[in-house]
């Protein structure tokens, strides 16, 4: 097939957008950590086939994406935590589909390598006696032989029990639950504020927004705001509350957002630089199996 290359662009981007569908209306922040390539191919009236792993060989390297066609005039390469995608028209030829991604291997090379220094960085290593911040308040981990549940050691929340022979399962229920206590809490709060009434809240694992609103279902926030500063998470509770009457992001709705947190320019700066660093609990074991990751 004969390609015509255009210019490409180099993006690492986060979006903060709603979520529109014909039943319901509702407003999210989007975690974004990719980098996005695009190069103008040839068309087709084709829908999206079934996605293929293929591999590339790349000056003696074998480089796996996955390949997906469909109705489109561009080629496009996508890398994220999931790994390298090719996106092409329906009849693109491998060859050029090939030829595409070694040209760009240099592109694909640096931006793996930037999400894995991002996992790196996001990773938090479980050991006894490490001190852990959930929404902003320390606690010590303790890891305990013998015990098979997590626990709070005294009534302040300062010290987390955790059983030692598998730590990180217990630490997540922990932390869910705590979250869930929290965002009730600030949920009502901001509701309270703007006069609407408070929503069911539930948690979130999703792997692209930090929060959800929605008429329906009520508000959904990410358990891991827990372990960010407890000024990003306020910030994203009072952005989802704000959705609750303004299912948009207008003027009208940043008005709100502001009236329940001012300061939500710089909060939401914070959490743009933190995209692609979603905190990941590891043990030293783990650490091997994470590219770049060293015991500290």
């Amino acid at each position: 097939m004969a390609s015509r290359w255009s210019a490409s662009h180099d993006a690492w981007r986060f979006r903060c957008g709603s979520s529109e569908s014909r039943s319901e209306r509702g407003g999210c922040i989007i975690i974004r950590d990719e980098a996005a390539l695009k190069v103008r191919g040839r068309g087709s009236e084709f829908r999206h086939g079934e996605p293929e792993h293929h591999v590339v060989s790349v000056d003696g390297l074998a480089l796996t994406v996955l390949l997906r066609r469909g109705a489109r005039r561009t080629l496009s390469l996508r890398v994220d935590e999931r790994g390298t995608r090719v996106d092409a028209p329906r009849g693109a030829a491998i060859d050029s589909i090939e030829g595409f991604v070694r040209e760009h291997a240099d592109w694909i090379q640096r931006h793996v390598a930037r999400i894995a220094q991002a996992r790196t960085e996001a990773a938090i290593e479980i050991a006894d006696g490490i001190r852990l911040d959930l929404f902003g308040e320390s606690c010590v981990v303790r890891l305990v032989a013998g015990r098979r549940t997590a626990g709070w050691g005294d009534d302040e929340m300062a010290i987390l029990l955790l059983p030692a022979a598998s730590p990180l399962p217990a630490l997540e229920r922990a932390v869910r639950n705590h979250a869930r206590q929290w965002f009730e809490r600030r949920v009502r709060f901001h509701c309270e504020r703007l006069g609407e009434p408070s929503p069911p809240v539930a948690l979130s694992s999703a792997r692209r927004r930090w929060g959800s609103c929605s008429r329906r279902s009520g508000i959904r926030l990410h358990w891991k705001l827990a372990l960010l500063p407890v000024a990003l998470a306020d910030y994203v509770v009072a952005h989802e509350v704000a959705h609750l009457r303004e299912m948009n992001h207008s003027s009208r709705f940043w008005a709100l957002v502001a009236g329940l947190y001012p300061d939500w320019r710089a909060a939401r700066a914070a959490l743009r630089a933190r995209a692609g660093c979603l905190p990941e609990f590891v043990t030293a074991a783990d650490t091997g199996g994470m590219p770049g990751v060293e015991s500290r």
